[in-house]
């Protein structure tokens, strides 16, 4: 979902152009959590197996009013925030 094209004039509307090396590389190892910004149309969170998948990018419409706020402790997620000003 995070990396779904979803301006609905772009020629590529409904596509998902996230890295598949990226994604292999998640299925493969699992890790706790993986960042990524590239994709502007999202910002936010979603699961790929145990692993969270956090779209960092600025988000549509929100420029540089937004940031991501990750807290970890040991092996766990304690805390993420989308903070939109």
């Amino acid at each position: 979902m995070l990396d779904e094209i979803t301006n609905k004039e772009s020629p590529k509307f409904g596509y998902h152009y996230g890295s598949i090396v990226a994604r292999d590389i998640i299925q493969k190892y699992q890790p706790l959590v993986s960042i990524g910004g590239h994709m502007h149309e999202h910002f936010g969170s979603t699961e790929l197996g145990k692993t969270t998948v956090i779209n960092a990018g600025f988000g549509s419409g929100f420029g540089s009013y937004v940031n991501t706020w990750l807290e970890l402790g040991g092996n766990k997620i304690k805390k993420i925030d989308f903070i939109k000003k």
